[in-house]
């Protein structure tokens, strides 16, 4: 499988797995990269780090983070049913994401300002 650090600038992949320590898969998790993402990579720096457009907006990643990323061909399922934490929906569920997202974030903010 190929990883993300050998993904050329431009292309848009889909996540396949993540390896790595604990840590690092719950850095990648907080970030919105996990088995199923697309991500594009914008741009590599010379010390392996990238920058990488996802749902949440562009990231930088650290060059063994990207290496712990395991990408495929980027994949776009239509008209077929896909299950997403007990929902269903069917199509592009780039809204349903987006107002999951809005959720999450809402969510750190009630927690951040409660401690």
């Amino acid at each position: 499988m190929k990883t993300l650090k050998e993904t050329e600038i431009g292309t848009t992949v889909t996540v396949r797995k993540v390896t790595g320590d604990r840590a690092t898969r719950k850095k990648l998790e907080k970030m919105g990269i996990m088995a199923g993402s697309d991500l594009t990579v914008l741009e590599k720096m010379p010390d392996g780090a990238m920058a990488v457009s996802a749902l949440r907006g562009q990231l930088e990643l650290e060059a063994g983070e990207a290496a712990c990323i395991g990408v495929g061909e980027h994949f776009v399922r239509r008209d077929e049913p896909i299950l997403l934490g007990g929902c269903c929906a069917y199509g592009d569920t780039t809204e349903m994401l987006r107002r999951m997202e809005a959720v999450y974030e809402e969510k750190e903010k009630e927690a951040e300002a409660s401690s």
